[in-house]
């Protein structure tokens, strides 16, 4: 595993299979600015 920035991570496997299911999180920012009429 390799830390390619400051929150991120990233790994590279040829032919992975898992021994067991993978719990993987997504977080999805949805800020919309604000724009004076």
């Amino acid at each position: 595993m390799k830390k390619t920035g400051p929150t991120t991570f990233e790994m590279r496997a040829k032919d992975f299979y898992p021994e067991r299911d993978l719990n993987i999180l997504l977080v999805v920012s949805n800020k919309v600015a604000m724009q004076a009429p």
